[in-house]
């Protein structure tokens, strides 16, 4: 019989490190369950490795395999011999909740998306996208000419928004009296959706590409706000509309390096009104070795896209160059923070 006093020390400094090592693997595991959707099965109760294999197509064996895994960190459960239910940990990979995290599970596994990681010295080389380095094309240019991709990240992006900022921000941010917002990018609407529900009286703008905008209608229009949201396909590096009293940037700044960067705020500026505000919704670095995700999340920014996260000096910087001033910082209870500046 093993030990269970051996299995219950604390382990080693190696022992951490190592499992750190092989984060990787975890991920995987994490990619295949969720594209075989064995949380929509589990959802119902618990099944034996015969039927769920039966159910996915797969070999029982191999797929308990997995499973045993999984569950092993606290990923499903294992409540009798060959027997797995679902586990708080399990319940974002089921594709029909608020916040899933199948969307993003599957994505991170698709070959295009996975390969930039391969190349990772290449970016801490030249500080330039190892996506951009092995595809040819910037990342919003590959999803232009990818529809199955954009519209899996697309899917993705809506979910972890779901998941991250949408309450937080809006019990954190009071838009009372406010009349007109303009999402400057604002995906396929479903953070200024949240708005205008919260705000009755108020009206909305939403500005993307044209691929964007037309997922955005359907939105729009099951949110039942058609005759309070303007959807205008447009280019932010080119003009934004005018007349918002907020112009609203959700996890737009850190996608870029600080020349497009200042040049998307610019225009914000020239659209704005005198009295009109804009609210930066991003992450915004800690000093210190604090704050775990928003660092990795840093790595992602760098191997992808040609911006970064930044610190609240580094916005204040990006602000006051394109004519703002940093008014405050509220802080959520996610990893974001939204920041209020006003025009000079």
């Amino acid at each position: 019989m093993i030990n269970q006093k051996i299995l219950n020390t604390q382990p080693s400094p190696a022992t951490i490190l190592n499992e750190m090592i092989d984060g990787y693997r975890t991920s995987k595991l994490i990619s295949v369950v969720a594209r075989l959707g064995i949380a929509d099965i589990l959802k119902t109760g618990q099944k034996n490795i015969e039927e769920l294999a039966t159910c996915v197509d797969v070999h029982p064996r191999a797929l308990y395999r997995v499973l045993r895994v999984l569950a092993s960190k606290g990923i499903f459960a294992e409540t009798n011999e060959g027997y797995f239910t679902m586990t708080p940990l399990a319940e974002p990979l089921r594709s029909d909740v608020r916040g899933s995290l199948h969307p993003w599970a599957i994505a991170t596994d698709e070959p295009w998306l996975r390969c930039m990681w391969d190349e990772l010295m290449y970016s801490v080389k030249t500080e330039k996208p190892a996506f951009e380095h092995i595809h040819g094309v910037s990342f919003w240019e590959y999803l232009e000419q990818d529809k199955k991709a954009n519209n899996l990240f697309n899917e993705a992006m809506m979910q972890t928004n779901a998941l991250y900022s949408i309450g937080q921000c809006l019990s954190e941010y009071d838009f009372s009296g406010v009349k007109t917002v303009v999402d400057v990018a604002g995906g396929q609407g479903n953070f200024l959706s949240a708005i205008l529900k919260k705000y009755p009286t108020m009206h909305g703008i939403l500005l993307d590409t044209f691929l964007v905008i037309e997922e955005a209608k359907h939105i729009i229009q099951l949110e039942n706000l058609e005759d309070r949201c303007t959807l205008i396909v447009g280019d932010m590096f080119k003009a934004i509309p005018k007349g918002g009293d907020i112009y609203l940037l959700k996890w737009i700044i850190h996608n870029w390096d600080d020349e497009h960067a200042i040049n998307i705020l610019k225009k914000c500026r020239k659209a704005m009104k005198k009295n009109s505000r804009l609210l930066l919704v991003d992450t915004v670095i800690l000093t210190g070795n604090e704050q775990y995700y928003e660092k990795i999340l840093d790595i992602v920014i760098l191997v992808s896209l040609r911006g970064r996260e930044r610190t609240e000096d580094e916005f204040r910087f990006l602000l006051e160059t394109a004519g703002f001033k940093l008014m405050r910082v509220i802080q959520s209870q996610s990893s974001e923070m939204v920041l209020e500046a006003q025009p000079i």
